[in-house]
């Protein structure tokens, strides 16, 4: 009985060692994958932030432009 009891706690020492190594290996995983998600959260944003922006800045530019247009081809109909 005592054999048994020894190869019993032989057994669950080491199942305990695969454990907690599994858990640190899933640990670090974890933390990496969340590393991975906020980094890509961050480039994502600041990708949606310049496209917003380049598009406000070309609607300006567009603006601008038709309005000099306008003052242009005013100006050359009172010159006639």
């Amino acid at each position: 009985l005592y054999n048994i009891y020894n190869k019993f706690l032989d057994v669950t020492g080491r199942m305990e060692f695969y454990m907690t190594n599994l858990v640190l290996f899933l640990n670090a995983l974890m933390s990496y994958l969340l590393v991975l998600f906020v980094s890509v959260a961050a480039m994502g944003l600041a990708i949606f932030i310049g496209i917003k922006t380049r598009q406000s800045r070309d609607a300006k530019e567009m603006a601008l432009v038709k309005v000099e247009n306008r003052t242009d081809s005013e100006q050359s109909d009172s010159s006639r």
